[in-house]
């Protein structure tokens, strides 16, 4: 298993959980996109040119990073192993204030073709969030029929150095076991888990 992590806004390979995830997974790439704090979809196109993404890729995307690996997976022509969504959004509609990337992205997406090219997806929504609303997280999830996670993080819009349900996603999609990570944290967490019929399918079959 491959992990691809794309950090958001203003952000770094070292910024949040991002150093402590990829000790737990030997094969992690996290690479410095360029702008950062002066983002456009010009990302998308550095993660194609210079990324190996393999079918065994998982790809994770952080804030910002969600919008661009829905434009990366969308315009791949095979199935990754699964695209993992922490404090994502479909549009720029934030709670506290308005960003510099508002207008340098398109706010649509091929919801059919990520769906066809990642085999597992799993959206996970912060509850304290200061900038993403929850209908966001929600909204994702239907539109991918996907799984929610809807939780309490470490540190609001997952930004801890240490982020044991982010950890989780990964594990569920490496093993296909959701109830079982999902119990690990859910005491500590306070999560609120909504299986899509995606999810409930894949669980069952495992």
């Amino acid at each position: 298993m491959n992990l691809l992590i794309l950090h958001g806004y203003g952000a770094r390979p070292d910024s949040n959980f991002f150093q402590w995830l990829s000790q737990e997974f030997p094969q992690c790439n996290i690479p410095q996109l360029p702008n950062t704090n002066h983002p456009s979809e010009e990302q998308v196109e550095f993660v194609l040119k210079n990324i190996i993404i393999t079918p065994d890729t998982i790809i994770l995307g952080h804030s910002l990073g969600v919008v661009v690996a829905l434009k990366v997976i969308e315009k791949l022509n095979h199935q990754i192993k699964g695209l993992i969504s922490v404090g994502g959004f479909l549009e720029p509609t934030f709670k506290d204030r308005k960003r510099s990337f508002e207008n340098s992205f398109r706010w649509s997406f091929d919801f059919d073709k990520v769906k066809k090219n990642a085999k597992h997806i799993v959206i996970l929504s912060d509850r304290n969030d200061y900038a993403i609303p929850l209908e966001q997280g929600r909204a994702l999830s239907e539109k991918l029929n996907a799984t929610l996670i809807e939780t309490i993080a470490e540190k609001p819009h997952f930004s801890g150095m240490k982020e044991p349900m982010v950890l989780a996603a990964v594990n569920f999609i490496s093993s296909g076991n959701l109830l079982a990570e999902w119990q690990k944290h859910s005491s500590s967490s306070m999560c609120k888990m909504v299986l899509s019929r995606k999810a409930a399918s894949t669980s069952s079959q495992k």
